[in-house]
């Protein structure tokens, strides 16, 4: 059985975004709730992502049609929770689920510009 990984350190950023996230919804439980299934898709999609890339370096193979339904259910899903925040405003908030599924480029994004974090601060 594969075991799925975090690069070090990125998982705790991700955990504060995500919480950072939900406290969004003392302004507006849409807002939460948008910003979470945002973000259960693309942890989702992350290790998907992850697992697909892994299979095919250790198989060594690849044609110009490796990955194409890989990349077609990647898109259903991410489209999936943006519909869902279209076609239901009354528990998602669409800016917030696009904002959700953002959360692993946020987490790079975050790790790489303050690099002192992954440290605790100290050089």
């Amino acid at each position: 059985m594969r075991k799925f990984h975090l690069p070090e350190g990125y998982g705790r950023t991700i955990a504060v975004i995500t919480c950072l996230g939900l406290l969004t919804g003392f302004l507006d439980i849409r807002y939460a709730l948008g910003f979470g299934l945002g973000a259960l898709a693309s942890i989702l999609l992350y290790f998907r992502n992850d697992s697909f890339w892994s299979d095919v370096l250790d198989t060594g193979t690849s044609t110009k049609y490796t990955g194409i339904f890989h990349f077609l259910i990647n898109y259903l899903i991410m489209a999936g929770v943006l519909l869902a925040g279209a076609f239901l405003p009354q528990f998602f908030n669409i800016f917030a689920c696009a904002a959700g599924l953002m959360l692993i480029k946020i987490s790079v994004i975050v790790k790489e510009a303050f690099p002192n974090i992954r440290k605790g601060g100290k050089e």
